[in-house]
């Protein structure tokens, strides 16, 4: 999952990590998401430090991570696609409370774009 959805635009590093912070907050409490987050994540700050990084580097096309998200969920082996589905959902959410209409239109679309694409992928 190399795609880049940079724009000329750049989302602040504040605001993703704003982002990142409040949706993974969100995800220890989900009924349908916890449990597979609880059980792959010791350490969550810097799980959320990856995920800065990774949001980073799609959407601003910094470069600062470096890894597989696929081979990621594939080792995991119990995701499916309601997982991403409400995994998209809850995002989404966080984005409407956390950033202005055009970060938010990017970070959504980017993430729907993730969730068909991986989705897709597990399924193959």
């Amino acid at each position: 999952m190399a795609a880049s959805y940079a724009s000329s635009s750049v989302i602040a590093e504040d605001v993703i990590r704003r982002v990142v912070e409040r949706f993974y907050a969100e995800v220890r409490k989900d009924p349908l998401l916890a449990p597979v987050f609880e059980a792959h994540i010791a350490d969550w700050a810097a799980h959320n430090d990856r995920m800065c990084d990774f949001w980073s580097s799609i959407m601003n096309g910094t470069g600062r991570y470096s890894g597989r998200p696929l081979e990621v969920h594939r080792r995991i082996g119990s995701v499916t696609a309601s997982h991403f589905e409400r995994w998209v959902n809850l995002f989404k959410e966080i984005c409407e409370t956390s950033c202005d209409s055009q970060d938010r239109d990017r970070l959504v679309t980017a993430a729907q774009r993730m969730r068909t694409a991986m989705s897709h992928n597990l399924r193959a």
